[in-house]
């Protein structure tokens, strides 16, 4: 999916069985209760690509997961779920592949992001708060990431970075011209970043 899709806050509707069904992206306000399902599924997944036999490799290692993280992502019962995984194994295979896809800001991740509270050493760690702080740092509010799907929290959490990082070498940069300028070469640096 593309950043418009992750930053709108953006679901796709597919036909299941004749009907609608929406298929939405998972938020940060209920990050504590998707992510326990969810990461059972994403360590299954293990960076596969999904095909149906994956699918159906989830259904029976894990289904309650599975029915779970559907109903949480749809519009749909977890009753009418299990009766379509019954009826319509396939059907409810691409289902499961539309959750996956929708959020794959969540499934296809590299590293695993969450907190822990010491390390080996007792040192604090990175806690969710760290990563709120951050962005709120950058001009967020609290309860607009809470509104964030896990797609653009990520990607907000990764552009603060990348912009810390360039202004992390604009400012030694600067730092270097005052160092090595004299007064009237340091001036005129100024003065030339006064213009932008």
């Amino acid at each position: 999916m593309n950043d418009f899709f992750l930053a709108n806050n953006r679901s796709i509707t597919i036909k299941v069985l004749g009907s609608d069904v929406e298929v939405k992206q998972l938020q940060m306000h209920n990050f504590d209760i998707w992510s326990p399902i969810a990461l059972v599924i994403r360590d299954s997944l293990k960076q596969n690509d999904y095909s149906d036999l994956i699918g159906a490799g989830l259904v029976k290692d894990d289904g309650a997961h599975v029915f779970q993280l559907c109903s949480l992502c749809t519009n749909t019962e977890i009753e009418m779920l299990l009766d379509l995984a019954e009826s319509d194994p396939l059907e409810f295979s691409h289902l499961l592949q539309h959750v996956i896809e929708v959020n794959g800001a969540y499934f296809k991740e590299e590293i695993k992001l969450g907190p822990k509270n010491r390390n080996k050493k007792g040192e604090a760690e990175h806690t969710w708060f760290d990563s709120f702080q951050y962005l709120i740092a950058y001009g967020h509010r609290h309860e607009d990431i809470l509104q964030m799907t896990y797609g653009t929290f990520i990607k907000y959490l990764q552009s603060a970075q990348k912009y810390q990082c360039n202004r992390g070498k604009f400012d030694a940069n600067i730092i270097r011209a005052a160092y090595h300028a004299d007064k009237k070469g340091f001036a005129t640096f100024q003065d030339e970043l006064s213009k932008h």
